[in-house]
């Protein structure tokens, strides 16, 4: 949507959005998008959800909110340490997702690193499977980090 302010068009988005508080604090939005943050893009949320709802009865709930997203984001997977039940819940959900809707996850793990962090061979093995039967897996081993370049920029 455009509106014209003067002699310039100007994007704006559709509706007003505004970032959610976590904890008390507002994160930073990025100036380029009109999507907001969610506590549902960070790599940590996901499963400290699946275990939070372990405590309270509610994983079916839980569950059903993340097959409800369009596109779940899981950033950066491998970085917490989880509990098998967080696992077990993991599974779950990829499980009913699978060939539902799609599902986006980075990590800096390669695959047999997965194993390590899940500390469940059979899951890690059929979670896997379910992940790269209908996908495309890009492995950026070889790439170079254009990180200092755009630090350098800046």
């Amino acid at each position: 949507m455009a509106s014209k302010t003067g002699s310039s068009a100007r994007r704006t988005c559709p509706a007003r959005l505004t970032t959610p508080k976590i904890d008390g604090i507002r994160p930073k939005r990025r100036k380029s998008t009109c999507v907001p943050w969610t506590p549902r893009s960070m790599p940590t949320w996901i499963f400290a959800e699946l275990y939070r709802s372990v405590a309270d009865h509610s994983e079916e709930r839980v569950i059903k909110s993340y097959l409800a997203l369009d596109l779940l984001l899981i950033d950066e997977m491998g970085y917490v340490e989880v509990e098998p039940v967080q696992v077990g819940l993991f599974f779950t959900l990829m499980h009913q997702r699978h060939k539902k809707k799609p599902t986006l996850i980075t990590s800096n793990l390669g695959f047999g690193e997965w194993r390590s962090f899940l500390k469940n061979d059979h899951l890690t093995a059929a979670l896997i499977d379910r992940l790269t039967e209908n996908s495309h897996v890009i492995n950026m081993k070889q790439c170079v980090s254009l990180r200092a370049k755009l630090g350098a920029e800046a």
